[in-house]
């Protein structure tokens, strides 16, 4: 082999290196994009089956409660009816008056997004320590404080 085609086989390696790092930070999908809809539709399924009602999710704040990265992805979303309002007096009487969020670590594989652990209606931050226990990459979750 020449040094020539050495040279620029070594700068392939290495600009492929920067791009698939680029593409290891965390991200929030953008509303109505198709990675965005499957992470929300695996999640619904277990928590209106547990909750014996249809639900929506709202992102308050995407930029710190919805990240993906390297196929995980945490999300932290408040329940709404289908018509996007507030779940109702019912609802919290029978959670025990408890919050309206759900927090949901998932994993990509085989094409497809898979629960990895979820809490429904936390009193607390429910998710600290899965970044640990499931070997989950920190940085997709909130930065609480952290600054």
């Amino acid at each position: 082999m020449k040094p020539t085609s050495v040279l620029l086989a070594a700068f392939g390696l290495l600009t492929l290196g920067v791009r698939v790092g680029a593409q290891a930070r965390p991200y929030v999908p953008p509303v109505g994009s198709a990675e965005r809809k499957a992470i929300m539709d695996t999640l619904r399924g277990p928590v209106e089956e547990h909750l014996h009602r249809p639900v929506i999710f709202r992102v308050q704040n995407p930029a710190q409660d919805f990240h993906v990265q390297n196929g995980w992805a945490f999300v932290q979303a408040q329940l709404r009816q289908p018509n996007g309002a507030r779940m109702g007096r019912d609802f919290y009487a029978r959670q025990g008056d408890v919050s309206d969020l759900v927090m949901a670590l998932l994993r990509r594989q085989g094409g497809r997004w898979h629960i990895v652990t979820y809490a429904l209606c936390p009193t607390d931050v429910a998710w600290e320590g899965w970044d640990r226990r499931y070997h989950a990459p920190r940085a997709i979750f909130p930065r609480i404080g952290r600054g």
